[in-house]
């Protein structure tokens, strides 16, 4: 399995900080991390769960999703999010999400 680096900036209690570098297991369900010269601000804020919509039939929902293709700043915290909105009488079948 292929091995990346992941940096963080760790808070010490008297405001300094400390970068670190730790070498993470990127898994088969892993994103590769970008390069340092690569990444923007717009990596870490996302837009897309801010507005509503139309919903989907035939369960009246719409979802809007945050993952590390459409947000790349949760790339290796194991985080997601969504936004469902429901319209009356919309419902959610019962799922899984395995993995």
């Amino acid at each position: 399995m292929p091995i990346e680096r992941v940096w963080w900036e760790q808070r010490l209690g008297d405001g300094s900080g400390k970068s670190c570098m730790v070498l993470v297991d990127q898994g088969t369900a892993g994103y590769p991390c970008k390069l340092q010269a690569g990444v923007t601000a717009d990596d870490f804020y996302y837009r897309g769960l801010n507005t509503t919509g139309p919903t989907i039939d035939p369960f009246s929902i719409r979802l809007s999703s945050a993952f590390v293709t459409r947000f790349p700043g949760v790339n290796g915290l194991d985080i997601s999010a969504a936004r469902v909105d429901f319209a009356p009488g919309g419902v959610v079948p019962l799922h899984s999400h395995p993995g």
